[in-house]
């Protein structure tokens, strides 16, 4: 099936040269590895620190803005849900959901919270005809492959625009900041063992020349093993801010992420994670501001990648990607299918010239 039509002569700006360490790097982390500024979005050096829900929740709220076109992104998260409790009453509140087969259902979740703090409500349904709408767009502004949130964030966001809506508070960061990746606290990783459990996809089932990325895990190295929770506060955290705030700023709206100014204090409390609770300083949080005992679990559901993708053959031959890929798909995750799409769409976009080789130079 024809999944995106793409323009052989880009009419954008994108300039960036694509080598195999960088679509090493975006298969390992699921987002561009864009330098130490990671797209904007820098490692805050000397975050806040919060030791108590209560703490918590007061930083929170020094950050939100309390005036102004103002909205909110909820998206069914703990994080997003405690900073709708601190948004002023009547803040208009947007959730993206899928309209793929099984997905979940983060929309009724989500218009709970924000109906019993009085905001209201919208979920944006979004579709794979939307991602084909959108990609080239937001490659071209960003130069360089997509993370998987951007056009769904990028629709929202075009709404909220629409509804006079300015600046969008997100809650992104929290679960990568305080511990919400339970499966990645799951035991003491030996450095190795965690720079293969924690690669999105695998260069090497994709790419010609793929580039060894544990040198993205190399700063966060502590003998043998790793510091894990380093490790997603600096690259995941702001990667995937970085692909929030393209996706916004795209659509003319300001972010703000609250939770990236902030760390806890001392270590994660590894037995609540380990027990099967994420993020516990942020569920703390959520059953004092909704003065509740219990924090629901987020909503889970198919991954709509693996509807959407599930026909795709693979992207064209091409220099730099491997040309027996019908193994690796084959047992690819729809999340693994679209990084390797998205790659290969973002190279349709940027090889002015296909007989050069633009990937799989090994440099």
């Amino acid at each position: 099936m024809t999944l995106i039509e793409l323009d052989s002569q880009p009419t954008g700006t994108a300039s960036r040269r694509v080598d195999a360490a960088m679509a090493s790097s975006y298969l390992t982390l699921g987002h561009p590895h864009l330098d130490d500024t990671h797209g904007g979005v820098r490692v805050v050096s000397t975050p806040a620190l919060v030791g108590s829900a209560d703490e918590l929740v007061d930083a929170l709220a020094e950050r939100v803005p309390t005036k102004g076109d103002v909205g909110l992104l909820l998206d069914g998260s703990l994080g997003a849900a405690i900073l709708a409790a601190l948004m002023p009453p009547d803040t208009p509140c947007y959730t993206v959901t899928s309209a793929a087969a099984g997905a979940a259902d983060l929309g009724s979740i989500a218009a709970e919270q924000a109906v019993h703090w009085g905001h209201p409500h919208l979920a944006v349904r979004i579709s794979w005809s939307d991602h084909l709408a959108h990609v080239k767009t937001l490659m071209l502004r960003k130069d360089a492959p997509l993370h998987r949130s951007e056009v769904p964030l990028y629709i929202a966001s075009q709404i909220a625009d629409a509804d006079g809506i300015s600046t969008l508070v997100l809650g992104t960061g929290a679960d990568a900041i305080f511990g919400g990746h339970v499966e990645l606290f799951a035991r003491d990783w030996t450095f190795d063992d965690f720079a293969t459990r924690a690669r999105v996809a695998n260069p090497s089932d994709y790419l010609t020349d793929p580039v060894d990325t544990t040198e993205l895990l190399e700063r966060h190295r502590v003998g043998d093993e790793i510091d894990v929770a380093r490790h997603l506060r600096e690259v995941h955290a702001p990667g995937r801010a970085a692909a929030h705030r393209n996706a916004l700023s795209a659509a003319g709206a300001t972010m703000i992420a609250p939770f990236l100014d902030l760390a806890p204090r001392g270590q994660l409390d590894l037995a609540r994670i380990r027990a099967g609770e994420a993020a516990p300083l942020i569920a703390d949080a959520y059953r004092l501001v909704y003065d509740t005992d219990v924090a629901p679990a987020v909503p889970s559901g198919a991954d709509p990648m693996d509807d959407w993708l599930s026909g795709w053959a693979g992207p064209r031959p091409r220099l730099g990607l491997r040309d027996d890929l019908v193994g690796p798909l084959a047992s690819a995750t729809g999340e693994q299918r679209w990084l390797l799409w998205c790659l290969a769409a973002y190279l349709d976009l940027v090889d002015r010239a296909p007989s050069t080789p633009l990937l799989g130079l090994g440099i």
